[in-house]
């Protein structure tokens, strides 16, 4: 079994991939939060133009959905946080994560690839590899949780092209592929 509360930095997910509810933390926050890295090295310096990043800073975010783990299990997930471009070349997402009433502050820096810390009183980080269409349609990020035989997906884009609203597709299937944990999360910007 994947321990999502060590990997979602919560004890229970979002950094939710901490025993399940942890990882399932870890993945929300990487699918939410992984918009923090990027992909192409020559563009750094354009990172507030690109199509897709430019819409996250400004104002916060919040989140307030569900994941369903395979045992029909529903895991509530709670999330607040604001983005920063550090310089030309480094975004940073910071903020707070609840999942199943569990608490821990999250970060996410990078801009060629995200490392999320899903629990900001411990070191430990996950590596995110992400891929981002010329368009900025979409960020896809994954990771691998665990022992590496685990797999987190996130699938972010903003929902029917409002930029004040970011849909993100959550997946995390354990070394067999069998799917663990999945569901949308809506996240919408706080003016």
């Amino acid at each position: 079994m994947i321990d999502t509360k060590r990997w979602l930095g919560f004890s229970t997910a979002v950094r939710m991939w901490r025993p399940l509810r942890a990882q399932v933390t870890l993945a929300i926050c990487a699918a939410l939060l992984g918009l923090s890295a990027w992909a192409s090295g020559e563009d750094a310096s354009a990172f507030k133009d690109h199509p897709y990043f430019k819409h996250l800073l400004g104002g916060s975010w919040k989140i307030d959905g569900e994941l369903k783990a395979a045992d029909g299990r529903v895991i509530k997930i709670k999330e607040e946080w604001k983005t920063q471009l550090l310089g030309d070349n480094t975004l940073t997402m910071e903020g707070s994560r609840e999942l199943d009433g569990d608490s821990k502050n999250f970060k996410w820096t990078g801009l060629f690839e995200a490392t999320h810390q899903a629990d900001t009183s411990n070191p430990e980080t996950v590596r995110f590899e992400l891929d981002v269409p010329a368009d900025g349609s979409k960020v896809e990020m994954s990771g691998s949780l665990g022992n590496g035989d685990a797999k987190l997906v996130i699938i972010d884009s903003y929902k029917d092209g409002d930029h004040d609203q970011i849909e993100s597709q959550v997946s995390l299937k354990d070394a067999s592929g069998t799917a663990v944990l999945s569901g949308t999360l809506l996240a919408k910007r706080d003016k």
